[in-house]
């Protein structure tokens, strides 16, 4: 039996899932899709201004789920 040692440390660091981005992305047109996922990748966009324009257009998504993404908890689109 391993130890409990090499199980941990077999884990991943990260757990990758589908999240509420590409959730939102699918529900845009290809324009908007391609607009929001530069505005995502574009750190000098900060993670409130995309939250604000996004819940303007009645889409939710939170300002943490953008963090996340730009610190890699998501796997890049």
């Amino acid at each position: 039996m391993p130890g409990l040692a090499d199980e941990i440390h077999k884990q991943p660091s990260r757990r990758k899932r589908r999240n509420r981005i590409t959730e939102v992305l699918d529900q845009l047109d290809a324009a908007d899709r391609q607009a929001l996922i530069d505005a995502l990748n574009d750190h000098t966009i900060s993670a409130i201004a995309i939250f604000r324009v996004l819940q303007a257009r009645g889409l939710q998504m939170s300002e943490s789920v953008i963090s996340n993404y730009r610190r890699g908890v998501y796997d890049p689109l």
